[in-house]
């Protein structure tokens, strides 16, 4: 074998008058051959061979023809010599000459033309020059990602890879790992390209000096983004950037953090990232700035969108498409112009936003993308059947193009995309009401079925499962109880709560997913269920079989059109005309509900639960007994709803205005039936009244009401809730909140008074961000004494100076030792983990991360976690009841039965006197909620009629001055009702 330079242009030197002429540059690309070892050996002489390849070059160029019929003569040549010597300077001619044709093709994008050219510079490298082969490989890998096919381009790269490591070219293994997985990116395999990028960073390492490890990591951030792995995308793409050798910062590299950014939700910083990307695109070539440029502009629009004006968004994504367009990049092309439809639609500008979504949708078929062809169906469904109001909403049309999406994830086996088409047309064929929800049960146990496959997802990767979930269970369970199925109705309820947990817990996912099982379906919903499911595998079968053989073209067609047809009788056996018993189409019973029941009978026979699911125009009810269930909808725009429940806490956070108007229209919108919206709650009292729910309480004499609710409502404490304007729902029942799938911590029975032992652990210190809390110890006092002189409620220990993550592990490492553990320290629960932060003794901050991290079971027979001076959900913030219920679920999970916190901060007096009572009624044998509403209710007693504390008098609140419920309503309890 022979070694001459690599990527050498013949048709440059060609064209070009100032460079030297074509038999000298011949000759100087073949000197290296007749000096080689077996030329002298041979005692041939270099004259012949070369004069012979340069006469044949020449003569062909100076008879008027091209450069290829200038290489198909050396070719010739090279064929037909029979001399060894000969045949290969002929070959290495060849070769050349294919390579520089084929670089000049690149420069022009003429992608085809340029894989030939390689090809058959390959045929002859392959002989003579083993490491130019493999540059030919690579190129032709590189060829085929320019013209987007991934399929070639990963063929390219994984041969390309295998000969590398053969002959153990290090250097050449890296990129061919780094092509392959640019190709496996494109087809929308991430998994794959993080494993063949990583590999290649491997290889690369060995060369640190080389900005090969740059680009590694630059596609690696790519593909862990699309893999779900945000904050290590975020990483990657930091890499990329530090790893660079050279002096500007590449504008690819910027962008693509920018985008890492973007999918992390850190809007302000990716503008500024991107912007600066944008700038640093003046310092690259020409042609780079031609290639980066569009995608730039595309994640500029992206990050407008969400921090910047959406008009300033549509002109960057308009100029980005144009971009894309010039330098004929589809793909590019057709990601924005999805892009800038979804704005558009959501801007308003419906009909203009299809039209784009339209020609993004031409463009995935346009590369055979089957994958985005079939998101884009989606998205278009989506934007037909969500126009504004007073636009005419062409269902047809969006049910032709989901099932469309539908049949196209069917056949590519994208078990994700399916799910979310039949999602899709759960919604969009509500009026057939029994076969949407059909569709909804399949797409929620295709969801199920990835479960397995789920748990060993990164945790990022996870949460995005997790929720894509959520909201079709979500949507089942309104469609279910739109049926008046309330069964089924909670189970997926249920199982969309625990979801929703597993979302913001994805470490507990184990244990959760030890305990979901399928929906269940009705003995006719099984067996349409079974026939889809045995179709969509023969479409997907026929669609791979016509992949490979043309020959399968039309069992593929046949295949669709099955699957077509058995679509539409599935939906007239649904819509026919009901001749089936209710057994065929709706089920009475189901675990869930069983087991709520179950739990409702252990709590008393004046125990019920209600449940509730908000859509955008509806509220779902449900009132459980332990014999009996009441379903009820109520139409209210979400709107509106979330405009009752703010002006509501604005109210509770105000003392100086009565909160018992709004808190009557919120009562009887969630106890009676809404029949018409009113202009003003204030004015009428409230909405229109059927009061089923209301009766059923009464008729049951309740006493114990547990809430589980959804949507705005979840903000609020229901013990606020006025009845009838006048007087608060504490005044007549104890409350607490429970969280679905979570029903066996309810009946947990709590220790004998006798052996309940508090862990007081609390911190006086203060920070710039929080005050002093100097009332600590006389809350300590107040609840275990201070022998001889002070008597407590129960005994314990204290941790206030030691009062650390680690000392309370310590100090509750002994199971079942404390029955109690209270902390008083501020605790403020945020949006996310990182921002929700415990003070601790010694004056620093854990954050919920590290409170995650501690052992599964640290709270292990602990009856109640009580959190007495935090701001866990503060009602002047976004942050709400799913975030404490979230947290309290995580305190149940690593053992606590109950948890006892409040929802905004109280006058320290206050919140000592109620926790006082609370504990002390506790003791004293009632239930944690009846405690708790006898506290707030001897809290009323106490507040004068300016509402603030009196601690010298004892007064009754006259009617209609009721103590204003800010100083007594904002303890909630979650969990554990023993």
């Amino acid at each position: 074998m022979f070694h001459l330079s690599t990527i050498v242009a013949i048709i440059t030197t060609l064209s070009s008058p100032t460079q030297q002429s074509p038999q000298r540059m011949m000759r100087h690309r073949l000197e290296p051959i007749a000096d080689s070892a077996p030329a002298r050996a041979s005692g041939h002489t270099m004259s012949a061979a070369v004069s012979t390849a340069t006469r044949a070059l020449r003569e062909a160029m100076d008879a008027g023809g091209t450069v290829v019929g200038a290489a198909d003569a050396l070719e010739r040549q090279w064929r037909k010599q029979a001399d060894p010597l000969h045949q290969q300077v002929f070959g290495v001619a060849f070769a050349e000459t294919m390579r520089g044709l084929a670089q000049a093709m690149r420069k022009e994008r003429a992608w085809a033309k340029a894989e030939t050219a390689l090809a058959r510079a390959y045929s002859a490298d392959r002989l003579y020059r083993r490491d130019i082969a493999l540059r030919d490989l690579l190129d032709l890998a590189a060829v085929a990602l320019g013209a987007e096919d991934t399929i070639t381009a990963s063929s390219y790269a994984r041969f390309a890879s295998s000969q590398a490591a053969r002959f153990s070219a290090r250097s050449e293994e890296g990129t061919a790992l780094y092509y392959e997985g640019l190709a496996l990116i494109s087809a929308h395999q991430p998994t794959g390209a993080v494993v063949r990028l990583e590999a290649a960073i491997q290889l690369f390492t060995r060369n640190p000096d080389s900005n090969d490890l740059g680009r590694a990591h630059h596609a690696l951030s790519i593909a862990l983004r699309a893999q779900g792995r945000l904050p290590e995308s975020l990483e990657a793409a930091r890499k990329s950037i530090l790893t660079h050798t050279g002096v500007y910062t590449p504008a690819r590299y910027l962008d693509q953090l920018g985008q890492a950014y973007l999918s992390l939700g850190s809007y302000d910083k990716a503008l500024i990232v991107l912007k600066q990307a944008h700038k640093a695109v003046d310092f690259e070539s020409p042609e780079e700035r031609e290639q980066v440029l569009p995608s730039i502009l595309n994640s500029l629009a992206q990050a407008q969108v969400k921090a910047g004006p959406a008009s300033d968004a549509i002109v960057s994504f308009k100029e980005a498409a144009a971009r894309a367009a010039k330098l004929r990049k589809p793909r590019l092309e057709a990601a924005i112009y999805a892009n800038l439809g979804t704005i558009l639609v959501r801007e308003g500008r419906s009909e203009l936003g299809i039209r784009h979504l339209g020609t993004a949708l031409a463009l995935w078929k346009k590369v055979g993308d089957r994958v985005g062809e079939a998101i884009c169906r989606h998205q278009i469904a989506l934007a037909r059947s969500s126009v504004e109001a007073g636009e005419a909403i062409d269902i047809t049309r969006a049910e032709a193009d989901e099932l469309a999406a539908l049949v196209a994830f069917t056949e590519l086996g994208h078990t994700e995309g399916r799910a979310i088409a039949l999602n899709g047309l759960m919604v969009l064929r509500a009026t057939t009401a029994r076969a949407s929800v059909l569709y909804g049960k399949i797409a929620a146990n295709l969801q199920q079925g990835r479960r397995k496959e789920a748990v060993s997802l990164d945790t990022y990767d996870f949460k995005n499962y997790s929720d894509r979930a959520n909201v079709t269970l979500v949507l089942l369970a309104q469609a279910l109880f739109g049926q008046n199925r309330t069964a089924e109705g909670m189970q997926a309820l249920t199982r969309a709560r625990l979801e929703e947990y597993l979302n913001d817990n994805a470490n507990s996912r184990m244990e959760l997913t030890r305990s979901v099982h399928p929906i269940l379906y009705t003995p006719r919903e099984a067996k349409w269920a079974a026939a889809e499911a045995a179709a969509g595998a023969r479409l997907a079968r026929a669609y791979a079989a016509a992949r490979t053989s043309p020959r399968s073209e039309r069992a593929l067609v046949n295949a669709r059109r099955r699957y077509l047809v058995l679509l539409d009788r599935m939906q007239a056996d649904f819509a026919a005309p009901s001749v089936y018993r209710r057994s065929d189409w709706a089920l009475d019973t189901t675990p869930e509900l069983n087991a709520m029941k179950a739990s409702l009978r252990s709590l008393g026979p004046r125990s019920a639960a209600i449940v509730t699911a908000t859509s955008k125009d509806r509220l779902y009810k449900v009132l459980v007994t332990p014999k009996r269930t009441i379903t009820r909808v109520a139409e209210i725009p979400i709107s509106r709803l979330s405009e009752a429940v703010s002006e509501f806490r604005n109210r509770m956070l105000d003392e100086r205005r009565d909160v018992r108007p709004v808190g009557h229209a919120l009562y009887n919108l969630v106890f009676r039936q809404i029949e018409t919206e009113v202009a003003s709650v204030e004015e009428s009292g409230g909405y229109g009244d059927d009061g089923a729910i209301e009766r059923e309480i009464e008729r049951l004499q309740c006493n114990l009401l547990l809430v589980s609710i959804d949507g705005p409502l979840r903000s609020i404490p229901f013990a606020a809730l006025s009845p009838d304007g006048k007087t608060y729902l504490a005044q007549r029942l104890a409350t607490a909140a429970f969280t679905l799938g979570a029903e066996e911590r309810l009946t947990k029975p709590a220790r004998p008074v006798a052996r309940r032992h508090a862990l007081i652990a609390g911190s006086m210190h203060g920070t710039d961000e929080f005050p002093p809390l100097l009332a600590v110890e006389e809350e300590v006092d107040s609840i275990l004494g201070r022998p001889p002189d002070r008597a407590g409620l129960c005994s314990g220990s204290r941790l206030i100076e030691g009062f650390t993550l680690k000392g309370l592990q310590s100090a509750l490492a002994a199971p079942n030792r404390y029955s109690v553990v209270h902390i008083a320290s501020h605790f403020v629960l945020g949006s996310d983990d990182d921002n929700s932060r415990l003070l601790m003794g010694d004056g620093t901050l854990a954050s919920l991360r590290e409170i995650r991290a501690t052992p599964t079971a640290l709270f292990r027979g602990v009856d109640l976690l009580v959190l007495s001076a935090c701001n866990t959900a503060s009602l002047a913030t976004s942050v709400g009841g799913r975030e404490f219920e979230n947290l309290a679920v995580l305190a149940q999970r690593k053992g606590a039965s109950g948890v006892l916190g409040t929802l905004w901060s109280v006058n320290s007096q206050a919140t000592q006197r109620l926790v006082r009572l609370f504990y002390q009624e506790w003791m004293q044998g009632e239930s944690k909620p009846e405690a708790l509403r006898l506290a707030q209710l001897d809290q009323m007693e106490v507040l004068g009629g300016d509402g603030r504390p009196n601690a010298a008098t004892r007064v009754t609140v006259p009617e209609g001055a009721a103590a204003h419920p800010f100083y007594w309503a904002g303890f909630l309890l979650v969990g554990n009702a023993r």
